[in-house]
């Protein structure tokens, strides 16, 4: 996940750079395997998603020089630092500080969270966005 601590690593790595230079080591980050999917995950970051390519879609630009891609892939292992974890079971949000590329040279970091269940969602549904199976009936907010 990139997070505000690792924005300069973040940067760094959208550098178009030769096949044979490492990518890690011109960020600054430390490479640590992955399990299901083949590469490496960054080690400074709290949370790792392992994913399984699916698909790369093109989307045209008009330019003949530039492309605009958007990479599909499935989630196959997630890897969480306790140290980000609450006590409710749910990710320390705030002390990750999550970013996001808004556009241009723009990004935001996550300082502010707030809850919003959808109002028409079935029980089944609320399950599955709290992160739960309908089956599975522990509840975390206890």
């Amino acid at each position: 996940m990139a997070t505000y601590d690792l924005r300069e690593a973040v940067n760094l790595s959208s550098k178009a750079l030769p096949p044979e230079e490492d990518e890690f080591e011109y960020a600054g980050v430390t490479k640590e395997a992955c399990i299901e999917a083949p590469g490496y995950r960054v080690k400074e970051s709290p949370v790792h998603f392992e994913c399984e390519y699916v698909q790369t879609i093109r989307i045209p630009t008009g330019d003949p020089v530039s492309t605009v891609d958007i990479v599909i892939g499935r989630v196959a292992q997630v890897h969480i630092d306790d140290k980000v974890i609450l006590d409710n079971g749910k990710l320390d949000i705030k002390s990750i500080k999550p970013i996001a590329r808004l556009g241009y040279y723009d990004y935001t970091v996550v300082n502010e969270i707030f809850e919003m269940k959808a109002p028409s969602a079935s029980k089944e549904e609320l399950a599955g966005l709290e992160g739960r199976n309908f089956d599975n009936q522990s509840d975390n907010k206890k």
